[in-house]
């Protein structure tokens, strides 16, 4: 239309038109607009590229900041645990050496204690005049001349210069006061190791050691059917303190690799060893104290290995209320009961002959029959008093024992032990359990 042809006749459109025009037929624009359209472009692009340099760079600088600070907390975290472990050591080692010395210096105490204990018995024993060596001579020259006379001459010497080595240690220290001897007992107690100064006591008392207390670890060993090596190390470790978890869970190297069943069973033979070690030196002081210590008994002593060997060489000197033998010594029955032991079934003349001199009311003995009761009961009292009797007669009876259990009246009303009412089985067979209702 003639509007639309004014429009596109103006002026200001003719740059555009040009434009539009050139660029519908696919000719280039003109110079000036594609200069200014190329300027533009680059700029932007410069200062894109200046502002991603200038990123780049803070960023760099940033990662070198942080990595600085990371390197510096390394060295001072580094520092502070090198400086701890050193703390840590110099006070271990403090704590060791002040054990160290504490132990110095209680053993030196016992030493200066044993040492006045030694020159008190020693300024005693001067005033006493030497009896306690007299004696020990006197009971080794006993013995010595009780030998039979078809033993052999090398056994005998040997026994003899056993004896003599015994004997020479138990003189060459003085004899402890009354007062030292109490005190030793008091200090040993039930199923508890020795200490030392107690131990050297006993061991010179008996002149020497015992088999059981001179290898522990072999006698414990030997009766579990155990390793020495490692049975030694499980009793060092018991008698650290160690509990069976920890040893078994924790020191399985030393032990091993000992379960805690074996452990368990290591540890009551201990404690029945030191229990056997302890009453054995209860029983020797206190013979000491009573002055009966001869060298049969220092050898039956030394010789024990089990509890009961023990008790049977205390049974003769322990304190007891009056016994049937005992009374009938008052009564005058004691030679009758040596004829009874010297005869046996043999005897030259029938019994009542020979007790029919015995029968005097004024003592008590009325008649034959209470003479030769009065010396059988001397006779057994002696026979009980002998350990190798004893000892026979539990191998003896021990195989055919029973063990037996009847109901006391009206006892269990509930009857919840009623079947132990009437109980009855081998010894050997009983149980834990069976003994325990």
């Amino acid at each position: 239309s003639a509007a639309c042809a004014r429009l596109l006749s103006a002026p200001w459109l003719g740059a555009q038109r040009a434009c539009m025009v050139v660029g519908a037929r696919g000719d280039p624009p003109p110079h000036g607009v594609a200069a200014k359209a190329k300027g533009r472009s680059a700029q932007e692009r410069d200062e894109l590229r200046k502002r991603t340099a200038e990123q780049k760079a803070r960023e760099k600088e940033r990662k070198a900041i942080e990595q600085t600070e990371k390197r510096r907390r390394l060295q001072e975290e580094k520092a502070a645990r090198a400086a701890a472990k050193a703390a840590a050591k110099a006070a271990a080692k403090a704590s060791a050496a002040a054990a160290k010395a504490s132990a110095a210096i209680a053993k030196a105490k016992a030493k200066a204690a044993a040492a006045d204990a030694k020159a008190s018995a020693a300024a005693k024993r001067q005033a006493g005049g030497g009896r306690f060596a007299d004696a020990a001579a006197r009971r080794l020259s006993g013995v010595v001349a009780r030998k039979p006379p078809g033993e052999a001459p090398a056994k005998r010497s040997a026994k003899a210069a056993a004896l003599s080595r015994g004997t020479a240690r138990a003189t060459k220290r003085p004899r402890l006061a009354q007062d030292d001897v109490d005190g030793f007992i008091a200090e040993i107690g039930e199923g508890t190791a020795l200490s030392d100064l107690v131990a050297a006591e006993v061991e010179e008392a008996l002149g020497g050691k015992s088999a059981v207390a001179r290898d522990k670890a072999g006698c414990v060993a030997k009766a579990l059917a155990l390793d020495k090596r490692h049975v030694k190390a499980a009793t060092r470790l018991l008698a650290e303190g160690n509990t069976v978890p920890f040893i078994a869970r924790y020191r399985k190297e030393h032990t091993g690799s000992m379960n805690e069943e074996d452990l368990r069973r290591i540890e009551r033979v201990v404690q029945r060893v030191d229990a056997l070690e302890a009453r054995r030196a209860r029983v020797t002081l206190a013979l000491k104290k009573q002055d009966a210590l001869t060298d049969e008994i220092r050898l039956a002593l030394l010789h024990a290995t089990v509890l009961e060997e023990v008790e049977d060489v205390w049974a003769p000197f322990k304190s007891k209320k009056q016994t049937r033998g005992q009374a009938a010594r008052s009564r005058g029955l004691g030679p009758l009961a040596k004829l009874m032991q010297k005869f046996g079934g043999g005897a030259i003349q029938p019994p009542g002959v020979a007790a029919a001199r015995f029968v005097d009311e004024a003592r008590g003995v009325t008649s034959i029959a209470e003479a030769l009761a009065g010396a059988r009961d001397i006779v057994a009292e002696l026979c009980a008093q002998r350990a190798d009797l004893k000892s026979r007669a539990r191998e003896l009876l021990e195989p055919g024992a029973s063990f037996t259990s009847r109901r006391k009246g009206e006892a269990d009303a509930e009857g919840q032990y009623k079947t132990y009412w009437h109980f009855e089985a081998p010894l050997g067979r009983g149980r834990s359990h069976q003994f325990l209702a």
